[in-house]
């Protein structure tokens, strides 16, 4: 992918941030960045300034920042009360919060559970109709027609939503993945009416579940009394009543087995439900990856993401640390690379300048590009900084550069650092 901008050269200070990185050897461009250093060194606030700067230049492009530790409130606030920029004002950037991403995905297996339930619930009603009418002596059954219910927002999330003042489509949007249009007040408000709506009807449910196994119940007691009548019939060489009452048996024989089929399959909706407000197993970087894609099928161009932070993603998967951890993060740095968007992957490494910049192994090895940031501590001052330790196809300088806040860019890098003497 041609990018429109080179990530560094649209600083402030544009004259350091050329020494700093230096010209292009070749023409291949990064794609995996580490931006690592120890906590309280502006990490955040410089990758999230390095994406802002960027993208305010490069038009076309679009930038997702992806969050684990960090709720995306507090990150604005916190970057907005150090610069002038508004990010809920920049078009082309959104901040997700991947850390919400596991209530997002309990609350798109409840709403789904819940409405396959409620499909389901439907037949066993008609099927419950048929049964009763059995109990009160109706030797008739209606002709069967099975037809598949196609399932709906149930009417218990619709009448919430209502009260809450959230339009009913933002639940299909959200529990889709179209996250583009929903807020982050709509996101908690769809979680908690979702789990509200499952806990009040898993209690309604028990009474209603207990008497249409008693109308199955019944059912096959009637089952037994017709096969015995149709056999009674048979011995008595009534042809006429033979064939209604075997008719009778076959026909109330299936719509048994069928509530039977039904009341399984309700039950593991129900169980999946249930597992979902516990817990969800989630492949972490496949949300990523779906997120991308998904957001440019809303013909959004990401070209640009970052994660915040790399610690925060492999406790979020829980493959770490494993035996094939470098197989696993070559895996994740290679899908980055496929999906053609550079990716500044935040790290909290504190002892990134004289030993590899690892979290469990061979990052720096795997990357493209790897910067630090650090604080000098001086007797009257504090300096941070930012130093490359290595940028394939760049002649970079392996120089301390200052960082500074300047309020309408964020953090920019500045001149170079001498020594600490």
């Amino acid at each position: 992918m041609a990018f429109e901008k080179d990530l560094f050269h649209v600083q402030k200070d544009e004259v350091a941030a050329k020494e700093l990185v230096g010209g292009k050897e070749e023409k291949n461009v990064p794609t995996v960045y580490i931006i690592c250093g120890s906590p309280g060194n502006w990490k955040s606030t410089f990758t999230l300034s390095l994406m802002v700067n960027y993208l305010k230049e490069a038009k076309g492009e679009y930038g997702l920042y992806f969050t684990f530790e960090q709720r995306t409130k507090s990150l604005r606030s916190s970057f907005g009360e150090i610069t002038e920029i508004n990010l809920d004002k920049i078009n082309n950037f959104k901040m997700i919060d991947i850390a919400r991403g596991r209530e997002e995905r309990q609350t798109t297996i409840i709403r789904d559970a819940m409405e396959k339930i409620n499909a389901i619930d439907e037949e066993l009603a008609v099927l419950s109709d048929v049964f009763s009418r059995l109990v009160e002596g109706v030797k008739e059954l209606p002709v069967e027609e099975r037809k598949e219910i196609e399932p709906k927002v149930p009417d218990e999330f619709l009448q919430e939503l209502r009260k809450e003042g959230i339009p009913p489509e933002l639940l299909q949007q959200f529990t889709k993945g179209a996250l583009v249009d929903v807020t982050e007040e709509q996101v908690d408000k769809l979680n908690r009416i979702v789990r509200d709506v499952f806990n009040k009807r898993l209690d309604k449910d028990r009474s209603r579940m207990e008497k249409i196994d008693g109308l199955i119940e019944t059912a096959n007691e009637g089952l037994k009394k017709l096969k015995a009548d149709a056999d009674g019939a048979k011995k008595a060489k009534d042809e006429v009543q033979y064939k209604m009452l075997s008719k009778l048996h076959e026909g109330l024989k299936v719509r048994i087995a069928r509530a039977k089929e039904l009341r399984k399959e309700r039950e593991g909706l129900v169980k999946k439900a249930e597992d979902g407000l516990e817990e969800v197993e989630f492949n972490w970087p496949e949300l990523i990856y779906g997120m991308i894609s998904k957001f440019r099928g809303y013909g959004k161009n990401v070209t640009l993401i970052a994660v915040d932070s790399l610690a925060g993603l492999y406790t979020a998967t829980g493959m770490f640390p494993a035996p094939n951890t470098r197989a696993v993060v070559h895996k994740i740095f290679d899908r980055l690379r496929e999906l053609e968007v550079r990716a500044l992957l935040v790290a909290d490494i504190p002892k990134w300048e004289n030993e590899p910049a690892n979290l469990y192994d061979d990052e720096d090895f795997l990357a493209d590009a790897v910067m630090g940031v650090g604080l000098n501590i001086l007797k009257k001052e504090k300096q941070r900084y930012v130093r490359i330790k290595k940028h394939r196809f760049y002649d970079h300088s392996h120089d301390r550069y200052r960082l500074e806040i300047m309020k309408k860019y964020g953090v920019v890098i500045k001149g170079y650092l001498p020594p600490v003497a």
